[in-house]
């Protein structure tokens, strides 16, 4: 641990070496002007061959890997996906150099052309405060190649450490700095010790000119921290390419066997928290007495073996599948099988805006979600899913044998989800079109 901590002390020094040595007009602090009557609904401001900027990403997730995968995807950006938002960026900035920080499992760089990717190591598990150090450390190099690579705009993904460090250097060389909300930023349910970091995160986000948002429930939340409306951009994803993927496939696994088997979809990251076990023990009675029924996971993660094993003790392995984790062009086909999409996500979770929920909708199916945070503003219970109490095994059990044993209960969400999919096809805005009007409606503060 100590190792760390001097590590991060050598990275401050490095840090503030680089500031002394940097003249401060060696640095382009320009601010990208607004464009007459830009609108964020119309053609976004494209910086494309205009301006020689310098971009700065910093976001979750693991950037090296995400850059190898784009290589191999860059014909086609989809519009939705884990990558979607990233993969759209890419596309747009084309050859203009880009930083891309983010701070996940591991430390990696690679280098692609005009693009620099960096992975810190944000967690730890050799000692009780050995995240905290790590996360030290983290910041300091985040800050170090920041200085280093001298972008001149900053839009970060990510809340804590990291955008702490996004915001001192923006600040620092008044450079244009937008912040993208993915999660959910009121911890109400978060630990005591962990209030701290909500707090610092809401200042900054309330000191930002501009702000941009996945989805309702994330801009209420910066509403409701003081953030004005005229600052907020929201953006969606959109899911056409979703049914294009489908119609264009020769072969689709069955997993309903001829539709003999009614079958409960999961799709995403295997973590406690996301309500894996939650989903096994509501459905495990269900199951033992129903042979026609299939619960079906598709993702990977942490707990993964855990579930398995726990499906394995119950005897349940012939009616419980684990796909893994499948390409976003054959989610389609797996989805359009279901009987219902199950979200059942924990409180403590952050989930900002449930891309399972959205895409479980916009293939039509009907989706079992717990009522807080982001869930309501997609699912509407009794119209498109049901809604069951946040966290009760209990309640969730009832709402999947609602939907299970009432056939026309079942036949008006499957009607509502049709509505809801015709929403959800073609966002109003993209991730794209929002970080460009908030660059270009940049405000200095």
């Amino acid at each position: 641990m100590y190792s760390k901590m001097w590590s991060g002390i050598r990275w401050g020094h490095a840090i503030l070496t680089s500031i002394t040595n940097i003249e401060r007009g060696a640095v382009n602090s320009k601010v990208v002007k607004p464009t007459q009557g830009a609108r964020l609904r119309g053609e976004a401001t494209h910086s494309n061959g205009t301006n020689n900027i310098r971009h700065a990403y910093v976001k979750y997730g693991d950037v090296v890997k995400e850059l190898d995968e784009f290589k191999f995807n860059s014909s086609k950006v989809p519009a939705g996906g884990p990558n979607a938002f990233l993969f759209e960026y890419l596309a747009e900035i084309a050859a203009q150099p880009l930083l891309l920080i983010s701070a996940s499992t591991r430390n990696a760089h690679s280098q692609s052309g005009n693009i620099e990717a960096h992975v810190f190591r944000g967690t730890s598990q050799l000692h009780p405060h050995g995240t905290a150090v790590v996360r030290m450390v983290a910041f300091f190099k985040i800050l170090f190649h920041l200085v280093k690579f001298r972008p001149n705009r900053i839009l970060c993904g990510t809340l804590g450490f990291a955008l702490w460090a996004c915001y001192i250097y923006a600040r620092a060389f008044s450079l244009p700095l937008v912040h993208s909300l993915h999660c959910r930023i009121d911890y109400d349910a978060s630990p005591w010790y962990k209030r701290p970091t909500t707090y610092l995160d809401k200042f900054v986000l309330k000191h930002l000119s501009r702000v941009t948002c996945h989805g309702p429930f994330l801009r209420q939340q910066l509403l409701d921290i003081g953030v004005k409306a005229s600052a907020i951009a929201e953006y969606d994803c959109g899911f056409r390419d979703m049914w294009e993927q489908l119609e264009s496939r020769q072969e689709i696994n069955d997993l309903t066997e001829q539709r003999n088997y009614k079958t409960i979809t999961f799709l995403g990251r295997m973590e406690y928290t996301k309500g894996l076990f939650d989903l096994l023990y509501a459905c495990t009675d269900r199951l033992a007495e129903d042979a026609t029924l299939r619960l079906v996971y598709v993702g990977d993660g942490p707990d993964l073996l855990a579930l398995k094993n726990k499906v394995t003790d119950l005897g349940l392995e012939r009616q419980v599948l684990f796909l893994g984790r499948l390409p976003h062009e054959e989610l389609a086909g797996i989805i359009c099988q279901s009987y219902l999409v199950a979200t059942p996500t924990q409180s403590i979770f952050p989930e900002g805006r449930c891309m399972a929920t959205m895409e479980g909708l916009a293939m039509k199916i009907p989706v079992i979600a717990p009522n807080f945070g982001p869930f309501p503003y997609l699912v509407q219970h009794g119209v498109n899913g049901l809604l069951f109490s946040p966290d009760s095994i209990d309640d969730l059990r009832s709402q999947i044998n609602a939907a299970l044993d009432d056939p026309a209960l079942y036949a008006r969400l499957r009607d509502g989800a049709l509505e809801t999919s015709k929403k959800l096809l073609d966002p109003p805005v993209t991730f794209y079109k929002a970080v460009e009007w908030a660059f270009a409606n940049y405000v200095k503060v």
